[in-house]
């Protein structure tokens, strides 16, 4: 850290002659607890005033817009699911927001979308990929013509780093969000939105702009 603020210092004087505009402020972000020494000196009346230490239970003195750190990922992701709930994402669930998926967590969910696409329930005839990470579902009679033949399959799958999306299995440029969780629950929501889509009730959602080509669905 003293390397940061020596080099802060530099910069400072950058500003203070004149050479620079504006206002510096040095702002060192942790995950750890001052140690004891550190803490001692932030007392201290000569600590400069534009420069500030973040962590843990430590919040910005004067910047409250900045998010106080958290001790590891997990406490950050939690605080980015409490501060998206704020947001007027519609049916969209906050918990939606997280970390990359494992090939393990993208396996999972992926067998539970195709158990459901093929049960009795929602009747469609679907295979899974090489690598059991999508689902490709077959036409029907009344599903939108698209892909590079017009006649392409489905399909259907959850990205490692976002949501459920389907597209024409020969042509993956056009991909249509699903906004379903990334659970067990979220799978059967999503083989209702492809059943829907194979028999033509939603449309030709391609066709559509991008923002209005998602399917929506509540939780």
């Amino acid at each position: 850290m003293q390397g940061a603020v020596d080099q802060f210092a530099r910069i400072r004087d950058e500003h203070t002659s004149g050479r620079r505009v504006g206002i510096p402020q040095l702002i060192v972000v942790t995950n750890a607890n001052l140690g004891p020494d550190l803490l001692e000196m932030t007392l201290q009346p000569c600590w400069p005033t534009d420069v500030a230490l973040v962590g843990p239970g430590r919040p910005h003195p004067t910047e409250p817009w900045l998010p106080t750190p958290g001790s590891d990922l997990a406490v950050m992701l939690e605080w980015c699911i409490e501060q998206a709930k704020r947001v007027p994402f519609g049916s969209l669930s906050a918990e939606t927001l997280e970390s990359e998926r494992t090939e393990a967590e993208v396996t999972s969910l992926t067998g539970f979308l195709f158990g459901a696409l093929v049960s009795e329930e929602i009747g469609l005839r679907a295979q899974l990929g090489a690598r059991r990470d999508y689902v490709v579902v077959d036409r029907g009679p009344a599903t939108p013509r698209g892909g590079q033949s017009g006649d392409s399959a489905i399909l259907v799958a959850i990205s490692n780093d976002g949501g459920w999306f389907f597209a024409f299995s020969d042509m993956h440029v056009r991909r249509v969000p699903v906004m379903a969780p990334a659970s067990p629950a979220g799978a059967h929501q999503v083989a209702e939105a492809i059943r829907a889509f194979v028999h033509g009730e939603l449309g030709d959602v391609f066709a559509r702009p991008a923002a209005a080509g998602r399917v929506w669905l509540s939780r």
